[in-house]
């Protein structure tokens, strides 16, 4: 829809992906705890 939404969407899960990787987190394990 809009393209700047998208763009700053993309950043932040580019910035979750890493997170994870440092953490050792799953996306599934995140699901779980919230």
């Amino acid at each position: 829809m809009m393209n700047m939404k998208t763009e700053q969407h993309e950043n932040f899960v580019r910035r979750l992906q890493l997170i994870q990787d440092q953490t050792g987190w799953n996306l599934s394990e995140i699901a779980r705890r919230v």
